[in-house]
């Protein structure tokens, strides 16, 4: 589209609408797709075909996108192999085992979440299931439970350089058009912005992200200083005075989880460790390997080797073929599973993960038209330059994210959606011409760790993400119950992320140092948002003793 006009943006409005109303995100994602491809071919409906078509199959021909889904897949029928051995659950049970108080027990849920860092499905699934007859014990709400769980994983599993989510951003990444030279010569698109390797943008887009960090300060401040306020106080009052945890009249029929019996299971740390361990060990060697590391002949020093490694999604793809095949071999040798158990471990992990990979290829389609044959990025960058400061561009990306993933329910498809839009604004700021680097665009970092943290806030708190369902499951307890008791705490972290972007913002306008940025931008969000739990705490427990 040579003369783009507001038009441009209709399809991503549209996914916002349609999954508002049907609660069906592929379908919105289809829709948007549609009307996408007719605007951007000017309503030829043969054209529109033939655009959709063209652009359907250069996704799903892809190789480095073919290995992000696989991997995808890979990691779902792992999590369910680790359900059926155990293996998690084992090891939950060495931190839990010897615990004494509801502040140790709330404690060792945030540790148990913590160390599930893989993945955020394994963690919110197998985190409230274990955790649930300890958290029982000691009279803590189901609510609560579910607040725990779901407050470490996701917010985590972002900062973790090692994940099933890596694959997916430095995908995404790619495709709004940071990449290699040699990975823009291997693709049918045009758009390369900046030029660099996403995994690494990834990395240094880490400290960026301050809802992570804020959030994760955020709970650890409410279980140690045992702050309580808001719906979530009354349900912890009706369970410490009524021994009812979940604060309805009527306490749900559902037979609770009891304590596992690792003994009768035959449940064991090896089941999940070594597997585990094979994934780590995979990713880095590979990477030291295609960086050209001294020890596998190269000449490169360990931090050389992992800057110029060839970071392809072939590595994080191996890992977890070897992820799994360990599993399965270690789980077959010790005869937790039969040959008969594979077929549907197998099938029951694909349709866990498969919703999810075919929202990444349609959420990729739309965001590929909507860059490069609506051009919409570079229309909404012309006029953000002209209305907005730029100093202010990270707090509306966080603001804007947060919303657009509470809405559709997804963190990844807020990021499919956003990013490709996002990059040329944060270019058109800078004032350079294309292709451009890092070191030229100074609100990249700040920016993206806005678009990333938005993404997991929004989908943290939307009773219709995938992790909210998956974390009020585990809990026992309904989605919409967790969402409205979770909300109020989670306010205190998004003001303080709103300032810490602001801030972010005018210091690297300011031409303020990459460390120095982060850490006064990080500082003044953490102490922020202590400042913001310890006053609400003290304004609630004045009143209350009134």
């Amino acid at each position: 589209m040579n003369n783009p006009t507001w038009i441009v943006f209709l399809p991503p409005l549209l996914v916002l609408i349609i999954t508002a109303i049907t609660k069906r995100l592929n379908l919105a994602f289809i829709i948007s797709i549609c009307v996408a491809a007719f605007i951007a071919t000017s309503g030829s409906i043969d054209s529109m075909i033939h655009l959709i078509g063209t652009r359907t199959f250069s996704q799903v021909t892809d190789i480095d996108y073919i290995y992000l889904y696989i991997f995808l897949l890979v990691i779902g029928i792992f999590i369910v192999l680790l359900d059926r051995t155990g293996g998690a659950r084992a090891f939950a049970h060495t931190f839990t085992k010897h615990l004494r108080s509801a502040k140790a027990a709330e404690s060792a849920s945030l540790l148990v979440s913590a160390v599930l860092f893989i993945d955020d499905y394994l963690s919110n699934l197998t985190v409230g299931y274990v955790m649930r007859p300890i958290t029982d014990r000691f009279h803590i709400p189901r609510v609560k439970l579910a607040y725990l769980v779901h407050s470490i994983s996701i917010p985590l599993i972002i900062l973790m350089p090692i994940s099933s989510w890596v694959a997916m951003l430095t995908g995404e990444l790619s495709n709004a058009g940071i990449m290699t030279v040699a990975e823009h010569q291997k693709t049918s698109l045009t758009g390369m912005k900046i030029v660099a390797d996403p995994f690494f943008v990834f990395l240094a887009s880490i400290p960026f992200i301050f809802y992570s960090f804020l959030a994760l300060a955020s709970v650890f401040v409410v279980i140690r200083k045992r702050i309580s306020f808001g719906p979530m106080h009354t349900y912890e009052h009706i369970a410490a005075t009524t021994d009812n945890l979940f604060g309805t009249k009527t306490v749900p029929l559902k037979p609770e989880a009891k304590p596992v019996d690792l003994h009768r299971t035959r449940a064991s740390l090896i089941d999940f460790c070594i597997p585990i361990t094979i994934l780590i060990a995979t990713f880095i060697l590979r990477i030291l390997y295609t960086g050209n590391y001294y020890l596998f002949g190269g000449t490169n020093s360990f931090i050389n080797a992992f800057k110029n490694s060839d970071n392809s999604f072939l590595g994080i793809f191996m890992a977890g073929v070897a992820c799994l095949v360990s599993g399965l071999c270690l789980a077959l040798q010790r005869k937790k599973i039969s040959w008969q158990d594979l077929p549907p471990i197998i099938r029951e992990g694909i349709s866990m993960m498969l919703p999810s990979v075919i929202m990444l290829i349609l959420a990729k389609i739309l965001s590929t038209i909507v860059r490069i044959d609506l051009n919409a990025g570079s229309y909404l960058a012309t006029i953000m330059s002209h209305i907005l400061t730029p100093s202010l561009v990270p707090g509306i990306f966080f603001v804007v994210s947060t919303i657009t993933a509470f809405l559709m329910g997804t963190s990844w498809g807020t990021i499919a959606l956003l990013l490709p839009m996002a990059t040329p604004i944060i270019i058109a700021f800078a004032h350079v011409s294309l292709p451009t680097t890092t070191a030229l665009v100074p609100l990249l970092f700040p920016a993206l760790g806005a678009i990333f943290s938005g993404a997991i806030c929004g989908d943290q708190l939307s009773p219709l993400s995938q992790t909210s369902l998956m974390a009020a499951t585990s809990s026992g307890i309904d989605p919409m119950t967790h969402a409205k008791t979770q909300i109020p705490y989670a306010i205190p972290a998004i003001i303080a992320s709103i300032c810490s972007f602001i801030l972010s913002g005018i210091l690297a306008m300011h031409g303020v140092h990459y460390f120095t940025n982060c850490l006064i931008s990080l500082s003044v969000g953490l102490a922020l948002c202590c400042a913001e739990l310890f006053c609400i705490d003290y304004a609630v427990n004045h009143f209350r003793n009134k």
